[in-house]
This record gives C-alpha cells, structure tokens and sequence, in this order.
C-alpha cells in the first residue's frame, strides 16, 4: 500500500445526545478510488463534513503525511 494521502483516526461524533459516528478510521491511499456507502442517517455526511472542516472534530488527522491535531 502506498503512504496515505488521508488518514482518519477514531473519530467519534456527538450531535446533542446523540452519537453519531463511533471509533471510526480510514485510511485512504494515494491514488485509491472510495466509496462511501450506508444507509440513510448512518452518518456518511457528518464523516464527509468532519474531514472538510465544516464540523468540529476532536481528534487527529493525517493528511499527506503531516498530523493535524484538532480539539
């Protein structure tokens, strides 16, 4: 596998009180092609929402090679 472009580690995502995503990790290689996939209200947009900054995360992020600590 090649070194990975976005790296995603054990994020968890409350939206009052409820949980939204939990434990969750990707790891996504330079010049993979990914699908994200579920049904509805699994999460898939939160996730999406999370990596671009739209939401806030409390966790670490890897993105070409360089950590990105968030709180």
């Amino acid at each position: 596998m090649q070194s990975a472009v976005l790296k995603v580690e054990k994020v968890d995502k409350l939206i009052g009180r409820k949980m939204i995503l939990q434990d969750i990790s990707i790891d996504i290689g330079q010049g993979e092609i990914v699908g994200l996939l579920g049904p509805n209200g699994s999460g898939k947009t939160t996730l999406i929402r999370l990596i671009v900054g739209l939401m806030k995360k409390k966790k670490q992020w890897q993105h070409h090679d360089q950590w990105i600590f968030t709180r």
